[in-house]
Formats: C-alpha cells, sequence, structure tokens
C-alpha cells in the first residue's frame, strides 16, 4: 500500500469525519479545524412519568436540538445550540399541548492539551465556558464552565464530561424543569462515552467511513438533591464530511424528588462538516 496515500486517507478521517469519534450526547474535546464548521440537527422523544411538585400523569417531549460549532484559531471553537420543544402533558383533566423554543446555549472550547500519538491515535483535553439562556417561561442566563477529556486507541474511543451550571432561575422554572438542569438549583454534568468502531477493523487509503456501537452513562445531579444517571446504547456511521446516528436512553439510577423520571428516550441525529 502507498504509504503517503494512507496517511492522507486517515487525516482525512480524522479532520472531515470521525471527529475522534464523538458520542451522540456527551461531549468531546475535539473540534473542526479554523474556518470550518460542523451542523448538527437531533430530535429526541423523551417519556416521563408523573410530576411529584405539579400532579401531572406524564408527559411526551419532543426536543430539536440544532448547533453550529466553529473552527476559530488553532485550539479554540464556538458552539451555539438551540433547542425547541413540543410538549404534550397528561393532566388529571385532559391532554395539554405546548409548543416553546426553550434555549440557546453559547459555548467557547479551548482545548488545552493534545497528544497526537500517530495515525488516528490521540489524546486530548478541552475546557468548557459558556452562557445559557432560558426563553421558555421566564428569561433568565446561567453560566457554566467545564472540562472534557478525550481518548482514541485503535478502535476504542473514550470521552469523558464534567460541567458545572450556576442557576439564576427560581421556584417557576423548577415546576417546568422536566428533564433536569433548568430550575432553581444548580446542576452537574458528568457523562462517560465509549466508542467502538465495528467496521472496517483498519482503516486503509480507500477506507470512507465507518461504522461504531457507543455506550454512554449521563449523569446529572443537581443542589436540591436530586440525581439521576442513564444508560444510552447508540450505533453511529461517521464519514468524510456527514455522520448519522441513533440513540436509546433508559433508566438507570433515578433518585427524584422535583422531577419526573424518565421511562425511555429515542433521539437520532445527523452532523455535516463544511
Amino acid at each position: 500500500m502507498n504509504r503517503s496515500a494512507l496517511t492522507v486517507a486517515v487525516a482525512g478521517l480524522l479532520t472531515h469525519g470521525a471527529l475522534a469519534q464523538e458520542a451522540m450526547t456527551t461531549q468531546a474535546a475535539t473540534m473542526p479545524t479554523a474556518g470550518a464548521a460542523i451542523l448538527r440537527q437531533s430530535i429526541f422523544l423523551y417519556d416521563l412519568g408523573s410530576n411529584p411538585l405539579t400532579g401531572d400523569l406524564g408527559r411526551r417531549m419532543f426536543v430539536s436540538d440544532t448547533s453550529l460549532q466553529l473552527g476559530l484559531d488553532a485550539g479554540w471553537s464556538l458552539l451555539i445550540d438551540a433547542q425547541a420543544e413540543h410538549v404534550r402533558t397528561e393532566t388529571p383533566t385532559g391532554i395539554d399541548s405546548d409548543d416553546a423554543f426553550s434555549s440557546i446555549d453559547i459555548t467557547a472550547k479551548y482545548r488545552f492539551y493534545m497528544n497526537n500519538r500517530g495515525g488516528i491515535d490521540t489524546e486530548r483535553a478541552a475546557l468548557l465556558m459558556g452562557l445559557r439562556i432560558d426563553t421558555e417561561d421566564s428569561v433568565n442566563a446561567d453560566p457554566h464552565i467545564g472540562v472534557v477529556y478525550t481518548r482514541v486507541a485503535g478502535r476504542h474511543g473514550i470521552n469523558a464530561e464534567l460541567t458545572y451550571t450556576y442557576s439564576t432561575g427560581d421556584e417557576h422554572d423548577t415546576l417546568s424543569n422536566a428533564l433536569g438542569g433548568e430550575g432553581a438549583a444548580d446542576s452537574i454534568n458528568y457523562n462517560l462515552a465509549y466508542v467502538y468502531r465495528v467496521l472496517p477493523a483498519a482503516f486503509t487509503a480507500e477506507s470512507t467511513g465507518a461504522w461504531y456501537v457507543t455506550a454512554e452513562l449521563l449523569g446529572l445531579y443537581e443542589t436540591n438533591g436530586d440525581n439521576e444517571i442513564r444508560y444510552a446504547p447508540g450505533l453511529m456511521f461517521e464519514g468524510r464530511s456527514l455522520a448519522l446516528e441513533v440513540q436509546v436512553q433508559l433508566p438507570l439510577v433515578a433518585d427524584l424528588e422535583e422531577r419526573p423520571e424518565l421511562k425511555w428516550a429515542v433521539g437520532v441525529g445527523l452532523r455535516w462538516l463544511f
């Protein structure tokens, strides 16, 4: 095999496709190169149980998440993320429906560590600094800061994220805090993702993409004492400029007093790099 052709192919997959094997929900310490951008669209359906604060019997939520990550100078990127929701709530008197543009989040990512070990093997860490503006009920802006670590070794990838969000909301926001992290309490996201490349077993000069299985543990602790961990298996295809991903979320730990428990969730997503 032509060694230079293989080098070009691997570099192309790293830069324009796999982006170091990023999972669907957990943040990664990867980013587009300066001048490039990643557009990501996902839609999730959440099935939730009864709400202990409002007396609702159950809730179905369709959440559309649209994000654009812009590669800036070396080691920097800017992520703009907007969410919209369609909610159907079962109450003792019937079904209520509501549509809302729920939030916009602006996050700067600074990669402060990178060690490319050869081929696609890499180790990276990044700092996350941002502001989430909630617009659904009362407008408030919540600052957040976090750190994320990514490692790719052969067919295996790991992402670990820890993010703290300071809440500027009040008890009114707590009543609509169905998915967590948007009420009056501060919150800590602690997420871990594992990605395994199923096909191909090894990249070649002819490789144009890869199939992966993923598994995530999605943790959310709130300072009101609520704590939740979801198990989220998934499947992902990543090419040079397009990626398709699907994921299921199931409750693993649900120690919740101020919001409903998750029954299940399913999501699909697309990513484009340009």
